[in-house]
């Protein structure tokens, strides 16, 4: 893997930034170019929908191993 000889920070979130700009206008030209509180949001979605996901199957798992009552 290629790592940057780059070490200011906060460069990586600007590329970042430039990357899903760049997409956003390739995919969808017609609409305008998201700024940084659209990214904000996109990724609160991001984090609220994996957070459920994680939620879901941890009461998967816990239910599909329930202690269960043995008759004595």
């Amino acid at each position: 893997m290629v790592t940057s000889t780059n070490t200011a920070p906060h460069t990586g979130r600007r590329w970042l930034f430039l990357a899903v700009w760049l997409l956003w206008f390739a995919v969808g030209f017609p609409y305008p170019a998201p700024t940084w509180q659209h990214m904000g949001v996109a990724a609160l979605v991001a984090t609220g929908a994996a957070t459920l996901m994680v939620l879901a199957a941890t009461a998967i798992g816990w239910w599909q191993h329930r202690p269960r009552r043995t008759r004595s």
